[in-house]
């Protein structure tokens, strides 16, 4: 289910209650076209083949919103990114390579 949304005063953009902006009518936000833009290197018209549920009018959209409130996507991308960072730090060390082939020989007789 899509979030509530407000329209943002821009077309096919529209604001959800905490003021992120996503493409109207999707559950695609403007800061995942941004970060796919700058990931990528793509031009709009390969973002929109890369994301063929949005039409080339919502990406041009989304980048247009994006340059008209640099600022605050660019907080919201660094907010999620700092968050994301935040999890990974609290997760337990993954295995060593050692460790990793101590469990495949255990294993080894498992008939499961």
């Amino acid at each position: 289910m899509a979030p509530t949304k407000a329209h943002a005063r821009a077309p096919h953009i529209a604001l959800d209650h905490r003021g992120i902006a996503y493409v109207e009518g999707t559950r695609t936000k403007v800061l995942t076209i941004v970060q796919n833009k700058r990931a990528a290197r793509c031009t709009p018209e390969q973002l929109q083949t890369a994301m063929p549920h949005l039409s080339l009018a919502q990406v041009y959209a989304a980048l247009a919103y994006y340059h008209d409130h640099r600022a605050e996507v660019d907080r919201q991308i660094r907010h999620a990114h700092e968050r994301a960072e935040s999890i990974l730090r609290a997760q337990p060390p993954g295995l060593t390579r050692a460790e990793l082939r101590a469990r495949l020989a255990e294993g080894a007789g498992s008939t499961c």
